[in-house]
C-alpha cells in the first residue's frame, strides 16, 4: 500500500511541478483545478464548433477529464521542452521534483493514515 501511495504522490508532484514550470515560463496562466476544468470546457467547445463547421478534429470529439489531462500534460511538456530546451527541462524537472518531494514529505506522513 505504501508503494502505491508513494507512486501516486510522485505522479501528483511531477504534474504540479510541470504546471508551476509552465506558469513560470509563460505557458500557463491558471494552474488550479478550476483553471484546468475551464481549459477542458474551452477545448471541448472549440472542438464542437470545429465539427459543426466541418473542420477536422484530431483525437476525441469531446474530452473527459482524464483524457483532457493526458492530452494537456503531453502538449504542455512538449511546449516546455521547446521553451527551455530538452536537457534543461529534464534537469529543471528533476531538481524541482526533488525539492517539492522534500517539502511535501512531512505533509504526506501526517495525512497518510487518514487515507488508508
Amino acid at each position: 500500500m505504501d508503494i502505491l501511495f508513494q507512486r501516486a504522490l510522485d505522479e501528483c508532484t511531477q504534474q504540479k511541478v510541470i504546471l508551476i514550470l509552465a506558469r513560470q515560463n509563460g505557458l500557463a496562466d491558471d494552474i488550479t483545478y478550476k483553471g484546468l476544468l475551464n481549459g477542458m470546457k474551452r477545448e471541448n467547445q472549440n472542438r464542437k464548433e470545429k465539427l459543426a463547421r466541418g473542420e477536422p478534429v484530431y483525437g476525441p470529439q469531446q474530452f473527459s477529464m482524464d483524457e483532457y489531462l493526458g492530452w494537456y500534460f503531453l502538449n504542455l511538456e512538449a511546449e516546455l521542452k521547446q521553451t527551455v530546451g530538452e536537457a534543461n527541462y529534464d534537469a529543471l524537472l528533476r531538481q524541482s521534483i526533488s525539492r517539492a518531494s522534500i517539502e511535501l514529505r512531512p505533509l504526506y506522513d501526517t495525512l497518510k493514515e487518514d487515507y488508508k
